[in-house]
């Protein structure tokens, strides 16, 4: 979000976050930086996004328009909203024309999830959708889905927009409505992790709380329990994949490179272990003598819908 003028402008993509993060934005408060594996999966994003058109192209779609600019205005508020198509004018191998691309690539992790829970769990996706789809007017959207790590491209149609214009236009205007106010709503919770959570309510949590047993609280604390594990699962994934490739450019000159100030090489490193087998056959019944065991409590998380 960011002002031009007078008018405050508010972008697609962001549309879909909490009342609440964006009511932070709208104040003046500076969000957190975005974390390095997020930052890692836009950037592969904007680099595949050719590479997914070109592929649709050969399958028999034909994209009359590339990052179209288009806005809406919010009636009530100085506020429009701003975005980019990735395509328009699209026209479908089976002969249906006037429709909009929206190109998403996606881990095999996001995937998996996109593909099970759709719109509900792709809360930001749904609404920059929709923001697109009211601007043009289109009668449908074509949802390209590229999986980064198998690459495997699904699309499929969107026949209408997931979120009505009213809503999207209630949200402006409630955000706007806290636009000069010294308080924030309270959070109703994030798709990803927050870069506003500083501002968080429950990192002043007292411990009384936690007690409590509140299911609400519980509920708040297993939604951010999940996105900092499946962060982490991102960033490990997008690290292994940079090793790989590391290893291939390393190996290719030479094994040993120093660059930039940077020394790399490749090493090799023994790992020993024990072999409990071997061991119990050479024990027998004396192993449990040797065995060390401990018992550890910790918290499950699922999610189990509605």
């Amino acid at each position: 979000m960011y002002r031009e003028g007078d008018v405050w402008v508010y972008r697609a993509s962001s549309i879909g976050l909490p009342v609440r993060c964006l009511a932070a934005a709208r104040q003046g408060y500076d969000p957190l930086p975005s974390p390095q594996h997020l930052l890692a999966a836009a950037a592969e994003g904007n680099r595949l996004e050719p590479v997914v058109k070109e592929r649709l192209q050969k399958e028999g779609f034909r994209i009359g328009v590339e990052q179209q600019e288009v806005e809406l205005q919010v009636e009530g508020a100085a506020a429009i909203l701003r975005g980019h198509l990735d395509g328009a004018d699209v026209s479908t191998p089976d002969g249906r024309d006037g429709l909009i691309l929206e190109v998403k690539t996606m881990s095999r992790r996001v995937w998996d999830k996109f593909w099970r829970y759709r719109w509900d769990r792709a809360v930001t996706y749904a609404w920059q959708l929709s923001v697109y789809m009211h601007a043009v007017g289109a009668e449908a959207a074509v949802y390209a889905v590229l999986n980064r790590d198998t690459d495997q491209l699904q699309t499929f149609i969107v026949e209408e927009p997931p979120v009505r214009w009213s809503q999207i236009e209630a949200k402006v205007l409630a955000v706007e409505a806290f636009g000069e106010r010294s308080d924030l709503p309270p959070c109703t919770g994030a798709e990803y992790e927050c870069s506003w959570s500083y501002l968080c309510d429950r990192q002043a949590a007292q411990f009384v709380e936690l007690e409590s047993g509140d299911a609400e609280l519980i509920a708040s604390l297993a939604a951010r329990y999940t996105q900092l594990s499946e962060a982490i699962k991102e960033l490990n994934g997008l690290k292994g994949q940079v090793r790989d490739e590391l290893v291939v450019a390393l190996e290719a000159a030479g094994g040993k490179v120093e660059t930039a100030g940077w020394r790399v090489q490749m090493v090799e490193r023994t790992n020993t272990s024990l072999d409990r087998d071997a061991l119990r056959r050479e024990l027998g019944d004396r192993f449990d003598e040797f065995t060390k065991r401990s018992t550890s409590r910790y918290p499950r998380v699922d999610w189990v819908g509605e």
